[in-house]
């Protein structure tokens, strides 16, 4: 699997076998960008719970959530309110990393302040068969995320 830092950089650049999932207006949205086992989740604005589901509801029917991720979620622009219903839904909707050998998933999050901390310690409890951790920018989190081979 051929891991490269620069995935990381963009939402916008559409690349043969990247997957893009867009809800929401500029204002309030959630855009994945998916590709093998990498995936980045750019939330912006106050996106409600429904553009989260109808997201994650695309992203399974698009197949992008497998075993072994590296997953960047940017909430640095995250400006509203955590839905906590629609987080509770969807860790019953992405099917659980499930993997026998290797490392398992990481995911890391930027955030703009420690507000969010609450959500990603829930997220690692949600997903707790994946490896969670907060940065306060997206360097750091993509040289974490690529530091260990996941195979």
């Amino acid at each position: 699997m051929n891991m490269r830092s620069d995935f990381f950089l963009t939402s916008e650049t559409p690349e043969k076998g990247v997957t893009i999932i867009a809800h929401g207006s500029r204002a309030q949205r959630i855009i994945m960008k998916a590709s093998d086992n990498q995936l980045l989740v750019l939330v912006q604005g106050d996106p409600t719970g429904k553009h989260l589901i109808d997201s994650l509801r695309e992203g399974l029917e698009h197949g992008i959530f497998r075993p072994k991720m590296r997953v960047l979620v940017d909430m640095s622009e995250f400006v509203g309110i955590v839905d906590w219903s629609a987080v509770f839904a969807m860790g019953g909707m992405i099917p659980p990393d499930n993997s026998t050998t290797g490392c398992l998933s990481r995911i890391a999050y930027v955030v703009g302040d420690n507000a969010l901390d609450a959500l990603i310690k829930f997220a690692g409890v949600l997903f707790d068969r994946s490896n969670h951790r907060a940065f306060d920018n997206r360097a750091d989190a993509v040289k974490w995320l690529l530091e260990l081979n996941l195979e």
